[in-house]
């Protein structure tokens, strides 16, 4: 289970279309920031609509370095992150609106540590595949 704040800035085409970029930061066993383009699909104009959601980049750690009692030092790494969903947009009035959707989110990231206990390195490659639940809000 991790938490994610974001913020994506888009344009919306005449077609239902919206390009973008966002960026936010994710906390799961460290704090990631993703970086990521996106794209939205919005197929109906009207006050309460279906959309399509997917967002592609990469995401690097808020710190690099990690120090506890179990390891002389612990060194994250980034990696591609990417996430589609689909969701219902509600529209309060012109300007602002609700976004509830559901969907898959994937993210890969490294972490190398010496242990205090043995001298070895040890490093980790993470694949992380996991439900996606988002609430958002568009403000024009």
């Amino acid at each position: 289970t991790s938490l994610n704040i974001s913020n994506s800035h888009n344009y919306l085409f005449k077609s239902g279309l919206a390009v973008g970029a966002g960026i936010g930061i994710e906390w799961m066993e460290i704090a990631f920031v993703p970086i990521f383009a996106e794209l939205n699909y919005f197929p109906v104009k009207k006050w309460k609509s279906p959309f399509i959601n997917i967002q592609a980049g990469y995401s690097v750690p808020f710190s690099r370095r990690f120090t506890s009692e179990f390891s002389n030092y612990t060194k994250y790494s980034g990696g591609p992150m990417f996430a589609a969903s689909v969701g219902t947009k509600r529209s309060f009035n012109n300007n602002v609106a609700l976004l509830l959707s559901i969907g898959y989110r994937y993210q890969e990231n490294e972490m190398e540590y010496n242990n205090s206990w043995w001298p070895e390195q040890t490093h980790i490659q993470n694949y992380i595949n996991r439900l996606n639940l988002k609430m958002g809000f568009i403000f024009n």
